[in-house]
């Protein structure tokens, strides 16, 4: 697998839900599915590379756990 399904702390705090990976139909380009856990929330996609990348230095999304039984 390209990316552990699971909790992802964003660099600014938020934490996420990774759900899948799917391909963009036109471009082949993989992207991540993810949606925000501390309210209702619509499923975002990412590139993967993007989402895997840094910003400013700091890794953009940190893996956190596989998503079981988490509140936030």
């Amino acid at each position: 697998m390209i990316l552990k399904y699971g909790l992802y702390r964003h660099f600014k705090g938020g934490v996420y839900l990774v759900t899948g990976i799917a391909t963009h139909t036109e471009t082949g380009e993989m992207l991540v599915l993810y949606k925000r856990t501390s309210k209702n929330s619509l499923t975002w996609a990412r590139p993967l590379s993007m989402f895997l990348g840094k910003v400013d230095g700091k890794q953009r999304f940190t893996y956190i756990e596989d998503g079981e039984n988490h509140d936030d």
